[in-house]
């Protein structure tokens, strides 16, 4: 995979390659614990299932957070726990994996930071984010009809909530499918299903 830079997969409408990247800085981040009233860590725990390569994550993270003096319990759970938890608010921090159910930023980002959405469940907005600005912003986006003023909103919201350390943004898959040399015209989608309207084979 690669590194994530927001909330918006790249290659996706909207997608802004200017978006703060959060670098390891192990001393801001003792200060800021410090600010907060941790000065000596504290301790959370996660849930995480074993899914993919979610357990090797929390792991990762583990020994991340022990850097700067926060532990980090982890507790492995079935997957319907761990979104039992999520639901219910009883997971203070935990993974997710979210791909939007069609190709527009909307999918991404509405779902996922929109105040409303807090209702929606799983397939909602699962870390309760709630910022009256991205909500507008988010609404705005939704109702006009100008496309590039659509894009440029859902940038604003891509600022905002990587700014605010919304969520943690980690990686994004990377899907890779050798062709033919005669195959012309094929492409892998961002999101959505093969379409070969476009696809020649030239022999």
């Amino acid at each position: 995979g690669i590194r994530m830079r927001g909330p918006l997969p790249k290659g996706l409408a909207s997608f802004d390659e200017t978006v703060m990247l959060f670098e390891r800085d192990i001393e801001k981040a003792k200060s800021l614990l410090d600010e907060a009233g941790y000065p000596n860590g504290f301790t959370v725990t996660t849930h995480y299932p074993v899914w993919r390569n979610i357990a090797d994550i929390a792991v990762v993270l583990q020994a991340n957070f022990a850097d700067v003096g926060v532990q980090l319990d982890l507790e492995e759970v079935p997957l319907g726990t761990l979104v039992e938890h999520v639901v219910n608010g009883t997971s203070p921090f935990f993974p997710w994996v979210s791909t939007p159910t069609y190709a527009d930023p909307d999918a991404a980002l509405y779902p996922k930071f929109h105040t409303t959405a807090i209702a929606f469940g799983a397939a909602g907005n699962v870390g309760r984010y709630s910022d009256p600005e991205v909500d507008a912003l988010l609404d705005e986006a939704r109702t006009n009809p100008d496309n590039a003023r659509r894009l440029e909103l859902y940038g604003e919201v891509q600022h905002i909530v990587t700014g605010n350390a919304a969520w943690v943004f980690l990686s994004q898959n990377v899907t890779q499918q050798p062709l033919r040399s005669w195959v012309l015209g094929y492409e892998i989608p961002v999101i959505g299903i093969l379409d070969f309207w476009g696809v020649d084979i030239v022999k």
